[in-house]
């Protein structure tokens, strides 16, 4: 166990809204360091949180002033089951990491079995956080990551080692899934495996209210992957209303794919994002160009889901701006039944005109319904609209985004959606407990499986404090 004595102050990578003093950052080097921290920390009457590459926003991987553990360098692949097409990985392992071990094991042919879904947007978040949050990826028929996890190993808050599956302490994996390590560490996934295969990109620019019946017949077709990536230039009158529609259908595996693919470097990244805050056509313009350009490209599906992440870009973007303050991006994602899509848009166009929001990237994605996690997001079978929007990071700019955040939630609200619970702290009591209604059920189950409160955060505790300004 590498142990790092603070104060020591980190915070998260997207927003950088999360600065926090932590007293101590422990970075366990295999499960038994885990258990002797847990037990240690318990002991102590102390508490906890866990972190894997810091990129959540709403302070869940933190806790002022308590130990913070790094799960970084628990990152091997130590297990592979060819009966069952499952591999496991250590929590701490990130998506190059799984990407590199499973092309490692196959590459006699490069065919094989790899992972069927991950986040997109950045390869370096880690297993155990996709475990934590739930994630989804692009998946036109797929449910929660709970659908890719066959089981976990968890460390308890007493310090004990068990496993968690749909059939082995069966309730606790309810709860961890989703859970946001609030009742357990996460030591090991075992994921499931599916064939690699190809897939050719179709794309399109096509007006959202164009984006269901699309959808449909990609799904009819037999395409397996696919989103759609806004206009965000509020001055256009299809400000988030036409976009960027880009699905996937699987090929032949003789399907050659081309070694002079068009694709962009990560300096090409960067102008557009330069772009997304200083020439919003021109982003729209050059994405959708080149994205077009990539119309029937083929892909491995594990590769294609893999993304460029620029960490710190907007560091650069301030100094060359020469901005008197910093600023950044907080994302937020809210759900609506996928055939209110198109109204929910044209709503959210008109409210974020109204209060001037600054939007720097968005898209839409697809979610099947999560029955299996106690504190699940995908109650329904939702689309999934997700804001990137520009915060200056003052006073006014803070309040302006919480301002902005909190008219989100109650659009979809109005139209029978709900919200993704921890991007950020800002929504109010009576949007949390009708977007999230088994919020309490939760958190009797956390306070079951951790009665002592060994593993909390920062947002755990704001969620705690908001729920009690009412006791009702």
């Amino acid at each position: 166990m590498l142990r790092f004595p603070g104060p020591i102050e980190v915070n998260d990578i997207h927003s950088a809204l999360n600065r926090t003093s932590v007293s101590t950052i422990h970075v366990p080097q295999n499960k038994e360091d885990l258990i002797q921290l847990v037990q240690a920390v318990r002991v102590q009457g102390g508490s906890m949180s866990v972190s894997g590459n810091r990129h959540a926003m709403g302070g869940q991987q933190f806790l002022s002033q308590a130990a913070l553990v790094d799960m970084r360098s628990m990152n091997k692949m130590i297990a592979f089951n060819a009966e069952k097409s499952t591999a496991t990985f250590e929590a701490g392992a990130n998506w190059q990491d799984v990407l590199q071990a499973l092309k490692t094991r196959f590459h006699s042919n490069d065919q094989g079995l790899s992972f069927r879904q991950k986040q997109t947007g950045a390869d370096n978040l880690s297993l155990g956080g996709a475990v934590a949050v739930n994630a989804h990826g692009r998946g036109l028929k797929l449910q929660a990551f709970v659908s890719e996890v066959e089981s976990l190993r968890v460390v308890t808050a007493r310090g004990e080692l068990i496993n968690c599956s749909r059939s082995e302490n069966a309730e606790l994996f309810s709860v961890i899934v989703g859970g946001y390590g609030l009742a357990g560490i996460v030591t090991e996934v075992e994921l499931r495996l599916w064939p690699r295969h190809k897939v050719k990109r179709v794309v399109q620019v096509i007006e959202a209210r164009e984006l269901v019946e699309k959808v449909d017949q990609r799904i009819a077709a037999g395409y397996e992957y696919g989103d759609f990536q806004f206009r965000i230039d509020s001055e256009h009158p299809l400000f988030l209303q036409q976009g960027v529609f880009s699905c996937y259908a699987p090929q032949e595996m003789e399907t050659p794919i081309s070694e002079k693919q068009a694709e962009l470097s990560p300096q090409d990244w960067y102008k557009l994002l330069w772009l997304a805050h200083n020439d919003k056509k021109a982003a729209f313009e050059r994405y959708s160009s080149y994205y077009l350009s990539t119309d029937n490209q083929v892909y491995w599906s594990d590769d294609h889901q893999m993304s460029t992440y620029l960490d710190g870009y907007h560091t650069r973007l301030d100094s060359e701006q020469r901005n008197p303050f910093s600023g950044s991006e907080m994302i937020s994602e809210l759900y609506v039944p996928r055939e209110r899509i198109a109204d929910f848009l044209q709503q959210a166009a008109r409210e974020l005109r109204n209060l001037s929001a600054n939007v720097i990237y968005g898209t839409v994605r697809f979610i099947e319904p999560d029955n299996e996690s106690v504190l699940t997001w995908a109650r329904e079978r939702w689309a999934c609209t997700i804001f990137n929007l520009h915060i200056d990071h003052t006073p006014a700019g803070m309040a302006a985004a919480q301002e902005q955040f909190r008219r989100l939630i109650d659009i979809a609200q109005s139209f029978g959606g709900s919200y993704f619970l921890t991007y950020h702290r800002w929504a109010r009591l009576e949007q949390i407990l009708a977007c999230h209604p088994r919020i309490r059920e939760f958190l009797q189950l956390k306070n079951k499986y951790d009665p002592d409160g060994v593993f909390q955060s920062d947002w755990f505790r704001s969620l705690i404090q908001t729920l009690e300004s009412n006791n009702t």
